[in-house]
């Protein structure tokens, strides 16, 4: 990446050849490397992730090499392409860059060996001496086993032919020995791979006798690297406190600092080369973009070292939003170790997600992706730039979770305002309807009241007593009247005419009476219906209004119960994992450590290990299973009851006895987790054994 001004710092990136005059701290490295390479056949040269092996060779090596006659070959073998023959490769390599000597320098024939091309092919008469450099070996080790073993076998066969002089009885002369011997070779791996290189000692004996191990800078090389390149920008004062800012104690001392008679908080002090060439490439940055002419120590005390590493990732990351997550999920692993897996499993089928993939790592350096092809390999570059990018995605999550867990609350607090407000209301109708209940049962007792007191009622009961007197006397009357005519008696004017006058004013006075009456209840009936519609409408929206709050309430019950497993399973995650080391199988009582199936079956299967200290006021289950991949029974599961203990040491006893642990050849595996009531789960510890069947046992 050329960045925008002219920025003597590199970065995440390697330095290159054209760097050699902005490349500072390495020149006691570089003398001892050329000293040994001229010396010796084989120099492997190892160091830490992080040293600048890759730069100390492009910017400084091979540059001082050329001047003392050698020729670097630099080779970086593509172990993940499977179509790639490595030898090929590097027979390929050599006669390119030979060629740039002499055009007459042959092709590699059919079946022609290194070390048979190396005895008879020199440049100037052996003047010039080829390097061959093979940078990242260890690529050997984690991508070699996609290579064709044949192929992988007959490359490291003949590499170890050229570095130990094996040579035919036809090449055993003065001339092809001395031909021979001009070709070097030099092994450049990290550090944690340096051991696998013993799987070579039978085939390359000398494999261990040159070995180079790159400390990280101790602080005088690291004031080297800081003042020379700056230019006057960053002081002595203000170099040695950026390394008391990003340098880690060593177990050795800088002599080089002591007699400088400089701080001695700097002595004891080593410096990563990368977390150096990042801090600076930043704090360098931010001092271009404030516009000053020089990196003051009050600047450096502004900007730590994470905080500017965690500010490259972040700025460089905001260009590819869509490789964040799987950056931060699928480069890490749950403890935020770097991971290494395969172009296919980290962008799947997506091209675009690929062609990204290939554009952040030439672009911003973040990570690192071997070779071209589908089954290529990619890694965040440093575990620094690793644990900056876990950290960010843990307060990324953190931020999430807290987030998700205000919108619940608020949901929450939402549901219960809507809950109080639809009590409020349903109080208020049921304090109305009881009101006009309490109204409707006055009015209708005050009409009962009225209705007895009336004095037309009494009347009416008075005048109907009267029109029963009235209605008698009259029946009397016809049959006296009869009685006269039948006898030809005349009907005295008295009778008739005062019979006849209180049957009409009692009839009339019975008519109005009961149209009075009929009036009145139908009034009054009138009223009682109305007031039962209303009374039902009442009825009818109360209890939708019930049903409503009975539907907030479980939502808020829902919400209360959804918000406590959320804040349940982000207190849970914080649980210690477990170390499995101390994993102890109490029942593997064979010398060959197998266990007896009887002893399984009647007894249980016997394990202990240590439980963490865990405090916890919510009451839960430690749960632990032993299952098999396919067995069709699992093993009963054994519980503790609180999760409000010290750590100790606990002894498990789970058994089945229908479980045949023979039945098939598959791992089993054990189980060690905590279930709240909450239903927040987290595994604690995750351990594969398996169960060796005794030779002499008979089913």
């Amino acid at each position: 990446m050329t960045p925008i001004f002219e920025n003597p710092f590199r970065g995440p990136f390697s330095f290159k050849e054209d760097d050699e005059d902005i490349f500072f701290g390495r020149t006691l490295e570089v003398e001892e490397l050329v000293n040994l390479i001229r010396k010796h056949q084989l120099t492997v040269l190892y160091g830490a992730s992080g040293t600048g092996k890759t730069s100390l060779i492009h910017a400084k090596l091979l540059p001082q090499l050329k001047r003392e006659y050698f020729h670097p070959i630099y080779i970086r073998i593509n172990f993940a392409n499977k179509d790639e023959d490595p030898l090929v490769s590097v027979q390929r390599r050599i006669v390119e860059e030979l060629k740039i000597w002499d055009q007459s320098i042959p092709d590699f024939t059919d079946g022609q060996s290194l070390i048979d091309y190396a005895a008879k092919n020199v440049i100037f008469k052996g003047l010039i001496k080829p390097v061959l450099f093979f940078d990242q070996f260890e690529e050997l080790f984690t991508l070699g086993h996609k290579s064709d073993p044949f192929k992988l076998h007959r490359f490291m066969f003949q590499l170890s032919e050229l570095i130990e002089l094996r040579l035919p009885d036809a090449l055993k002369t003065v001339d092809y020995i001395n031909n021979i011997s001009s070709f070097k070779v030099v092994f450049s791996l990290r550090q944690d791979w340096i051991g696998f290189l013993d799987d070579f000692t039978l085939l390359i004996p000398s494999i261990n006798d040159v070995r180079y191990r790159l400390k990280r800078f101790s602080p005088s090389q690291a004031l080297d690297a800081i003042i020379c390149p700056s230019q006057s920008s960053i002081k002595r004062k203000t170099a040695e406190l950026i390394i008391k800012t990003i340098g880690t104690p060593a177990l050795w001392r800088d002599d080089g600092v002591v007699s400088g008679n400089v701080d001695k908080d700097l002595v004891n002090k080593e410096v990563d080369p990368f977390v150096l060439s990042i801090y600076c490439f930043q704090l360098f940055k931010k001092s271009h973009q404030k516009q000053l002419s020089e990196v003051t120590p009050e600047f450096v005390e502004e900007h730590n070292d994470t905080q500017l590493i965690r500010h490259y990732y972040e700025e460089s990351i905001e260009k590819y939003p869509e490789l964040r997550y799987l950056i931060e999920n699928k480069l890490l692993n749950e403890s935020g170790k770097r991971l290494t897996i395969t172009i296919d499993k980290f962008a799947g089928n997506d091209e675009y997600l690929r062609k990204l993939a290939y554009q952040i790592s030439e672009n911003t350096g973040i990570i690192r992706v071997v070779g071209k092809e589908a089954d290529s390999e990619i890694e965040i570059v440093h575990d620094r730039l690793a644990k900056q990018i876990f950290e960010s995605k843990t307060e990324r999550i953190a931020r999430e979770i807290h987030e998700e867990a205000s919108k619940i609350e608020k949901q929450a607090i939402d549901l219960k305002k809507s809950a109080t407000k639809a009590k409020k209301i349903t109080l208020t109708i049921g304090v109305v309807a009881s009101l006009i209940i309490i109204s409707l049962a006055i009015f209708i007792f005050r009409i009962y009241i009225n209705f007895v007191n009336d004095k037309t009622a009494q009347g009416l009961e008075k005048q109907l007593n009267a029109s029963k007197l009235a209605i008698q006397f009259a029946k009397d009357s016809i049959t006296q009247l009869n009685n006269l005519i039948t006898n030809n008696k005349p009907i005295p004017e008295t009778v008739k005419v005062e019979n006849l006058a209180m049957n009409e004013q009692a009839i009339k006075d019975y008519n109005i009476t009961i149209k009075r009456q009929k009036k009145s209840l139908d009034s009054f009936f009138q009223v009682g219906l109305t007031l039962r519609e209303d009374l039902q409408a009442l009825i009818d929206k109360t209890n939708y209004l019930s049903d409503q709050n009975e539907e907030l309430e479980k939502n808020l019950s829902s919400a209360n119960a959804e918000l406590a497993k959320l804040n349940a399973n982000t207190a849970i995650k914080s649980l210690p994992k477990i170390d499995i080391s101390n994993f102890k199988i109490l029942n593997m009582a064979n010398p060959d450590g197998s266990i007896s199936s009887k002893d399984i079956k009647q007894s249980g299967y016997k394990f202990s290990f240590d439980i963490p200290t865990i405090q916890n006021s919510e009451d839960g289950w430690i749960r632990v299973k032993v299952l098999f991949n396919n067995g069709k029974y699992p093993m009963d599961e054994v519980s503790l009851q609180s999760l409000k203990f010290q750590g100790i040491t606990k002894t498990f006893t789970i058994k089945n006895d229908k479980l045949d642990v023979f039945n098939n050849t598959s791992p089993r595996y054990f189980v060690y987790y905590v279930d709240k009531k909450t239903g927040a789960t987290t595994d604690l510890l995750h351990g594969v054994f398996t169960i060796k069947k005794p030779p002499t046992e008979i089913q």
